[in-house]
């Protein structure tokens, strides 16, 4: 019996760790090409996991609800991208007014 809490203990850990690896990779990324950190990425982390369990919530199979929220999670980068990131590079916005929208998209 404790073998089996500790083996699923175990597992628990990885999966956690790997969800966190996830992360950092994506921060640390970002923050090396953009030269700028991106505070709403844990947002764009938590949407996806939330869009998963809605689509398997609502009866998906639970590896089409994480296509699909692999789906929405680029659909809303894109978007955020478009719409705020790409018109402020294109006037060269200075990196405090950049830090000041990354801060308010992470709210």
């Amino acid at each position: 019996m404790i073998d089996l809490q500790l083996a699923q203990l175990v597992v628990n850990g990885i999966a956690l760790g790997c969800i966190i690896a996830l992360a950092s990779v994506g921060l640390t990324l970002t923050c090396g090409i953009l030269r700028l950190s991106n505070f709403a990425h844990g947002d764009l982390l938590t949407l996806g996991a939330y869009l998963a369990l809605l689509g398997n919530s609502m009866g998906l199979n639970i590896w089409l609800a994480i296509a699909l929220a692999i789906g929405g999670t680029i659909l809303a980068a894109l978007v955020t991208e478009k719409l705020i990131w790409s018109p402020m590079r294109d006037r060269r916005a200075d990196s405090t007014t950049l830090i000041i929208i990354n801060i308010v998209l992470a709210q």
